[in-house]
């Protein structure tokens, strides 16, 4: 099960084994995953934060590019309604 630090680190190595080399907004991407992995696990603990992570990283694989934060959250609000938990009104998720 993955934190949402080691999820960042999952990501990182999954977008490094695409061609060509990263782009910039792996670095400008880093803050919000961060707070969006940092909110989901708040909400739907570790396998939330699997689940999510797994989904940026096969997404990042077939299109080779990371996608992008508001595809994130949305992905993340379909997980965490399947599971039927409640999203704060002040989340992160809550933005897009």
């Amino acid at each position: 099960m993955a934190t949402p630090i080691a999820a960042i680190r999952q990501i990182i190595l999954a977008r490094r084994e695409q061609q060509p080399p990263p782009p910039k907004n792996l670095q400008s991407y880093r803050p919000i995953y961060r707070e969006i992995l940092e909110t989901v696990h708040e909400i739907g603990g570790e396998p939330v934060v699997d689940m999510l992570t797994e989904w940026i990283i096969e997404e990042t694989k077939s299109t080779g590019e990371l996608p992008p934060p508001t595809a994130v959250i949305t992905h993340a609000r379909k997980i965490i309604n399947e599971l039927e938990a409640e999203i704060p009104e002040d989340s992160v998720l809550q933005a897009t």
